[in-house]
């Protein structure tokens, strides 16, 4: 059966924060993030999701304002029972929030941002690009070759001596924070469009400063995604089920398996926002509305 791959972003504005976002460069690096890897036994094929997020571009307001911006890359891949890639999408979103030097924000907290695929030729590398390719398409055609080879080998992969591959609103009288939120979802369809493999992750990244514009976070610190943290992300004594977030997140992906995008869509949520389903409600107990448009969006995107 002919298995399909799709990853999809979502990036949800804070209350208190806004969004910051991602860089041009795309870096396969298995050491940095280990992929969540979900098994599909109907197809013996394994599917793991990584993000790789950092917050170093950000510099703080003077005579100019101050900029708080993540770089968020991630990678949905699929592997044989050999490690061998058979599917994979890459792509990365940059999204920046501003600030000045009396600490207040001024990036409008409901601003949303594309990813660079979303872009396409709107994002600008095409005209700087010495092979005249978009990002998306010099991804896409990274992932392509990827196709075939393990992960040693993806790693493997040689830089010449130009880096090119060698192969052919907040007070200013409180601190301000501008954050990334990040949601990730990786599915994998059949032919009849239902989900055969699903993995759901999340990253916050967060660029604190003082009233007077300074930035008082370590932007060198890593950056772990939800499914990363496990325990560390303090879900777990607020759930009335006692369970994490990664832990519910996996629920919902494996609530999904068998479903198509519209049955996904159709999951009711309760009076008080937990998933009216009893079966879904044991084990995510979070309102099912973003992981639900996520999922269907990554169904829409699978080729």
């Amino acid at each position: 059966m002919k298995r399909k791959a799709a990853l999809f972003l979502a990036m949800v504005l804070m209350s208190v924060g806004v969004l910051a976002g991602c860089s041009g460069r795309v870096v396969y690096d298995g050491s940095a993030h280990k992929d969540m890897a979900e098994d599909t036994p109907s197809t013996g094929l394994k599917m793991g999701l990584a993000l790789s997020t950092s917050v170093e571009k950000s510099t703080e307001a003077g005579d100019e304002d101050g900029l708080a911006q993540a770089d968020i890359s991630m990678a949905a891949v699929t592997v044989d029972g050999d490690g061998k890639v058979v599917a994979c999408t890459i792509d990365a979103v940059q999204v920046k929030a501003n600030f000045n030097k009396e600490g207040k924000l001024l990036t409008a907290l409901d601003t949303t941002f594309k990813t660079k695929n979303e872009l396409g030729d709107d994002y600008g590398m095409r005209k700087a690009s010495s092979i005249q390719k978009e990002w998306n398409e010099q991804a896409a055609a990274f992932a392509a070759y990827c196709v075939g080879k393990t992960a040693d080998e993806i790693t493997g992969i040689k830089a010449g001596d130009d880096g090119k591959p060698a192969d052919v609103d907040l007070a200013g009288e409180e601190d301000g924070l501008a954050q990334a939120y990040v949601t990730v979802t990786a599915a994998a369809v059949d032919a009849d469009g239902k989900v055969t493999g699903a993995v759901i992750d999340a990253v916050q990244a967060n660029v604190n400063f003082d009233k007077t514009g300074k930035i008082t976070t370590d932007l060198t610190a890593e950056i772990k995604t939800k499914n990363e943290l496990g325990d560390e992300y303090g879900m777990k004594k607020a759930s009335s089920i006692q369970k994490e977030w990664n832990e519910q997140a996996a629920a919902f992906a494996q609530y999904c398996l068998g479903k198509t995008a519209d049955e996904i869509t159709g999951i009711a949520a309760g009076e008080d926002g937990k998933p009216a389903d009893a079966d879904l409600a044991a084990g995510c107990t979070m309102h099912p509305g973003n992981f639900q448009w996520i999922m269907a969006a990554a169904i829409a995107n699978a080729k």
